[in-house]
C-alpha cells in the first residue's frame, strides 16, 4: 500500500482552510526556531496547545491510537459550511503538528460520526454518520437485489493509520445501527464496540465482524447526547446524562426541558453479567446542555486514575452579557459508583465548552479539541457554535486520592489452537508469576475465571481443559495484579480484503488476503444468492478447506442479474471457524483513489483551462466493462435547500454513452461555461450491472478537494 501524507503546520498563516479556499503548506525552514516543540504538561493545568486547527471540530470524532501514537481525528463538517468531510487528520503530540491521510480508499464523506479505538486489531472504527448534507452515498443493494441503490451503507470502517488504509467491514446482516449524536466505546476485554441505539444496546465485534443487539432498560431508550465510556478493570460500561428523544428539547418550555428530556443520572452496564445498574451518587456533573453545537458528552477511561474522565461544560447559558464559565472536569468511579469534580489550575487559561476529548496514555495526556469560544462569528452568540471552535489543549491530570494502576503483566499474549490442547504463550519477566484466566467467548466472553493450578514463570501454558470446538478467551496477569493481558481466542480473526471478479455469467474470481495464524488449516467460502444474504446464511461452495486465499466459483449463474454476496471464513487446527470477512458482492465495488489533477486538463497554452480531467485507480485483476462518469454544475445542501435530495440527484449527468474502458476521463468546457463542476464515478461490470458509488471530486470547488 502507498503511503502518501500532506503535512500540515498548525499556525494561522499556515493552516489548512477548508472552506471553499486554497490550501497552504509550509515547510519546517520557514517556521520560528522551536515552534513545533511540544508544550509542556504540568499537573492538573490546562494547556492551549493550537489555536488553529486544519479543521473544526464540528460533527467529526477523534480518538488515541497508541501504535501510531498519534490523534485520530476523523469526518464531520468542512469548515462552518455545510458540505461534510472525509478527512483523516493525524496529530502527532509530541511534534505538536497535523498530517492528512491521503488514504486512496476512504468512506463516504459524512458529519455526525462516531470513532474509537480498537485494540484488538490495532485501528480506529468510524461509524454513523451518513449523506445528510449532498454527499454521494457508498451506496447498497437494492429491494430486488438487482441494482446497486444510492444509499448510506452501514460500515463500519477500520483505519490502519500505520499503513494509512481504510477497510468497509460490511457485515452480514443485522447490519449496525447508524445514529445521530449517539457515542460509541470500545470495551478491549470484551473486544467489542457498544453503542446505545433506540431500545437496544448496539454492539460490533470487530473479531467475528458481527453486530448483535442486547435490550436496554426503559429509562435509556431514545437516549441521545449521552457520555459513554467503559472501565476495562472493571469490564463495565458508564453511561452519564443525555436527552430523551421522544420530546424535542425545541418542542418543550424552556422553563421545564431539564425536567421532561434532559438526564443527569448515571448507569453502569456489566458486560459479562448483562446487568445495568443506576448509580446514586452524592454528586454529579452538569446535565447535558440540550442540543448545543456539539451535544455529545465526552467521556474517556483514564489509565492513570482508574477512574472516567468527563469534561463538561455548564448546562445552562449565562445570563446576557455574562461570560460562560469554564469548562469543568469530573471523574467516576465505577467501583464506588461516585463522580467527584477533579480540581484544576484557575490561574491560567482553560477551556469553555466541551469539545471532543481523547486520553493518551503513553504521554499521559487529556487531549480537547475544540473547547474555545473562537468559533462563533463576530456578533454572533457563542452558544451557537461552540462545536466550530479550532483549538486543541491538553491536560495532565492526576484525580485526588487515586493512585496508578501500573500494568505487571503482559499487554498482547498468543494464543494457538491444535487437536488436543490450546497453548497460551506470553513474553515473561524474570522472578514473575503468572495466572491464566479463561471464559466462554460465543459472541462475547464470559465471566473470566482461573485455569492455572498453581502460578506459571515460564510464559507457557497447555489448557488440556478446553471443550474441543468451543471459542474461549484467554488472559493472563502478574500473581495478584489488578490489570490482565488484552484477551486472545482460540478463534482465527476473520479474513480480510475479499474482492469479487465477474468473469462472466458463470463464472466469479475471489481473492482475500491471506490470515497470519500459525495454526490455521484453510478457509471456507460462501455465497447467498440476492435476499438470501438477509439470514446471513450462504451456500458452502467448496467441500475441502481451501489452502490459498483464492477460489473460482464456476457453479454460479448470474444471467438472471440477481447480485450475490460472498464471504470467506477462516478455520483453524482445532476445527474453529472465524466469523465472516467483509462482504464481496458482483457488483463491482467503487473506484478508488478519485481524483482532479491539475496541471493536466485541455487549455489554450497561456493558462486559461478548457476542460477538466479526473482519474481513479482499479485493481489489474478485477475484470470490468468499464466505468461510467457522472458530472454536475451545481451542488446544494440536500437537508436545507429547496427540493432536497430529489432535486441534488436530478442536478446529476452521465456524460459518457458507453463504459469507459480507461482511468481517466477529460470534459472539454469553454471558458465562459458554469463556475464549479462536480464528479463521481462507478464502475459496470461485464453484465452491464452498475456498482457502487465514489463520493463527489471537484477540480473547481475546494470544498470537495480528493
Amino acid at each position: 500500500m502507498r503511503q502518501r501524507w500532506t503535512l500540515l503546520w498548525a499556525a494561522s498563516a499556515t493552516a489548512l482552510v477548508l472552506a471553499g479556499c486554497e490550501s497552504t503548506v509550509s515547510s519546517p525552514t520557514e517556521r520560528p526556531a522551536g515552534a513545533m516543540r511540544a508544550p509542556e504538561a504540568p499537573v492538573n493545568r490546562w494547556v492551549l496547545r493550537h489555536d488553529q486547527t486544519p479543521i473544526t471540530v464540528w460533527e467529526n470524532g477523534i480518538a488515541w491510537d497508541p501504535e501510531a501514537r498519534r490523534v485520530i481525528w476523523y469526518g464531520g463538517h468542512v469548515g462552518r459550511l455545510y458540505p461534510q468531510s472525509n478527512y483523516t487528520i493525524l496529530y502527532d503530540p509530541e511534534q505538536n503538528r497535523f498530517r492528512e491521510s491521503q488514504a486512496p480508499t476512504r468512506p463516504q464523506r459524512r458529519c455526525l460520526v462516531h470513532v474509537a479505538y480498537v485494540d484488538s486489531c490495532r485501528r480506529t472504527l468510524t461509524a454513523d454518520g451518513g449523506s445528510h448534507h449532498g454527499s454521494v452515498p457508498g451506496g447498497g443493494l437494492a429491494g430486488e437485489y438487482k441494482t446497486v441503490f444510492r444509499s448510506d451503507p452501514r460500515g463500519p470502517w477500520l483505519y490502519d493509520a500505520l499503513d494509512d488504509s481504510w477497510e468497509d467491514c460490511r457485515t452480514l446482516p443485522p447490519g449496525w445501527k447508524r445514529a445521530a449524536h449517539a457515542p460509541i466505546c470500545h470495551e478491549p476485554n470484551s473486544d467489542a464496540v457498544f453503542g446505545l441505539r433506540g431500545d437496544e444496546l448496539c454492539i460490533y465485534s470487530p473479531r467475528l465482524n458481527r453486530v448483535f443487539t442486547r435490550p436496554l432498560p426503559p429509562e435509556l431508550r431514545n437516549l441521545l447526547n449521552y457520555g459513554l465510556a467503559a472501565d476495562p478493570l472493571r469490564r463495565k460500561l458508564v453511561v452519564f446524562g443525555g436527552t430523551v428523544t421522544t420530546r424535542r428539547p425545541e418542542k418543550v418550555d424552556g422553563k421545564n426541558v431539564y425536567d421532561t428530556v434532559v438526564k443527569d443520572s448515571t448507569w453502569t452496564y456489566d458486560i459479562a453479567a448483562d446487568v445495568w445498574t443506576q448509580c446514586a451518587p452524592r454528586i454529579h456533573p452538569p446535565a447535558t446542555k440540550a442540543y448545543l453545537g456539539m451535544p455529545s458528552l465526552q467521556m474517556v477511561w483514564h489509565n492513570a486514575s482508574g477512574t472516567i474522565l468527563l469534561v463538561q461544560s455548564a448546562d445552562r447559558a449565562p445570563a446576557d452579557g455574562q461570560p460562560w464559565p469554564p469548562a469543568e472536569l469530573w471523574s467516576f468511579d465505577a467501583a464506588a459508583g461516585q463522580w467527584a469534580r477533579t480540581p484544576v489550575d484557575e490561574a491560567g487559561p482553560r477551556p469553555v465548552f466541551a469539545g471532543l476529548a481523547a486520553y493518551a496514555p503513553e504521554p499521559d495526556l487529556l487531549f480537547l479539541f475544540g473547547g474555545g469560544t473562537d468559533g462563533a462569528g463576530e456578533g454572533e452568540n457563542p452558544q451557537a457554535w461552540p462545536g466550530s471552535s479550532r483549538q486543541v489543549w491538553s491536560c495532565r491530570v492526576r484525580v485526588p486520592g487515586r493512585t496508578p494502576v501500573a500494568p505487571a503483566g503482559p499487554e498482547r499474549i498468543l494464543v494457538t489452537a491444535g487437536e488436543q490442547a490450546v497453548t497460551i504463550q506470553w513474553p515473561a519477566q524474570p522472578g514473575v508469576n503468572y495466572d491464566v484466566f479463561r471464559a466462554p467467548a460465543a459472541p462475547l466472553p464470559g465471566s473470566f475465571e482461573r485455569i492455572t493450578a498453581s502460578p506459571v514463570a515460564d510464559g507457557r501454558l497447555e489448557d488440556r481443559s478446553a471443550e474441543r470446538g468451543k471459542v474461549y478467551a484467554y488472559q493472563v496477569a502478574a500473581v495478584g495484579a489488578a490489570r490482565r493481558s488484552l484477551p486472545a481466542f482460540n478463534q482465527p480473526w476473520r479474513p480480510a480484503g475479499l474482492v469479487a471478479s465477474v468473469e462472466s455469467a458463470r463464472e466469479v474470481r475471489l481473492r482475500w488476503k491471506a490470515n497470519s495464524e500459525a495454526d490455521l488449516a484453510g478457509y471456507r467460502v460462501y455465497r447467498a444468492r440476492g435476499a438470501g444474504v438477509e439470514k446471513g446464511e450462504g451456500r458452502l461452495l467448496a467441500p475441502r478447506l481451501l489452502e490459498e486465499p483464492r477460489f473460482v466459483d464456476s457453479a454460479v449463474d448470474l444471467s438472471d442479474g440477481v447480485i450475490c454476496s460472498y464471504w470467506v471464513t477462516a478455520v483453524n487446527r482445532a476445527g474453529i471457524e472465524s466469523g465472516a470477512s467483509p462482504l464481496a458482492y458482483t457488483a463491482p465495488d467503487a473506484p478508488a483513489n478519485l481524483t482532479a489533477p491539475e496541471g493536466v486538463a485541455l487549455s489554450d497554452g497561456v493558462g486559461n483551462r478548457l476542460g477538466f480531467a479526473v482519474d481513479w485507480t482499479w485493481p489489474a485483476d478485477v475484470k470490468v466493462a468499464g466505468f461510467n462518469v457522472y458530472h454536475a454544475t451545481e451542488h446544494i445542501d440536500t437537508l436545507l435547500a429547496e427540493g432536497g435530495y430529489e432535486r441534488f440527484w436530478k442536478l446529476w449527468t452521465k456524460v459518457n454513452d458507453r463504459p469507459i474502458p480507461g482511468r481517466e476521463f477529460v470534459m472539454p468546457a469553454p471558458p465562459d461555461g458554469p463556475r464549479h463542476h462536480y464528479f463521481y464515478v462507478r464502475a459496470v461490470n461485464v453484465l452491464g450491472q452498475e456498482g457502487f458509488l465514489t463520493d463527489i471530486v471537484s477540480p473547481t470547488d475546494r470544498r470537495f478537494r480528493p
